[in-house]
């Protein structure tokens, strides 16, 4: 009788977070959050879809992504509690984005 294990490795990105709350008063308490998430790091998603046309296929090293980059997001949030029964709470959340910019030209598609 013969086993067969299949093997595979399945690379994730890396992200990095710094998150801080503060309690001024029982009512409000306030956070802050930034996230650094390195898609660079992950050929599958960091590869341009270009290197599809190179003659790379899929799964193949150095074959096509999704061209994610870096980003970093910041987050702030307030909540405030007049009471027992009721909590309000807001938040805002910003991202640089993962695409590359893209412009359109009278001719072809350019990065920025």
């Amino acid at each position: 009788m013969r086993a067969c294990l299949l093997t595979a490795a399945v690379s994730t990105y890396l992200q990095l977070w710094c998150r801080i709350a503060f309690t001024p008063t029982p009512e409000w308490t306030l956070a802050a959050d930034v996230q650094r998430i390195l898609y660079g790091d992950v050929p599958a998603v960091a590869n341009p879809l270009s290197n599809l046309f190179l003659g790379r296929p899929l799964g193949s090293s150095g074959g096509p992504g999704f061209g994610w980059r870096d980003i970093t997001v910041v987050k702030v949030g307030a909540s405030y509690a007049p009471s027992s029964e009721w909590t309000f709470r807001g938040g805002y959340s910003y991202s640089s984005s993962r695409y590359p910019r893209i412009r359109l030209s009278s001719t072809r598609w350019r990065r920025a």
